[in-house]
């Protein structure tokens, strides 16, 4: 993953890196602002903008869109279809891993 990363932008010592896909993600587009906040730490707020070049399609692992994708992604609204029922925590949860 991070090699994958370092191809389109320079990590320098001290850049953190987070992966996984909490619920209710969707897909960003230029002018969105997604902030990562670190408990104890604080937030940063990120705008999102578009890149001098497009993201190669040729290299990497490029997410596909499908509908369940998008779906799952929004919270996984497929309970409501029939297809799969979302595993559920004590307490009414959805785990993150179920999504």
């Amino acid at each position: 993953m991070v090699a994958d990363l370092a191809r389109t932008i320079t990590l320098l010592p001290g850049d953190m890196v987070f992966s996984g896909t909490p619920a209710n993600s969707r897909p960003v587009q230029p002018g969105d602002v997604v902030t990562v906040e670190v408990e104890g730490l604080g937030a940063l707020p990120n705008t999102i903008v578009g890149g001098p070049v497009s993201i190669r399609d040729d290299c990497g692992a490029q997410p596909p869109e499908s509908e369940e994708v998008l779906s799952t992604a929004l919270g996984g609204d497929w309970e409501f279809r029939g297809i799969r029922a979302p595993k559920r925590c004590p307490g009414g949860q959805t785990p993150t891993s179920a999504i």
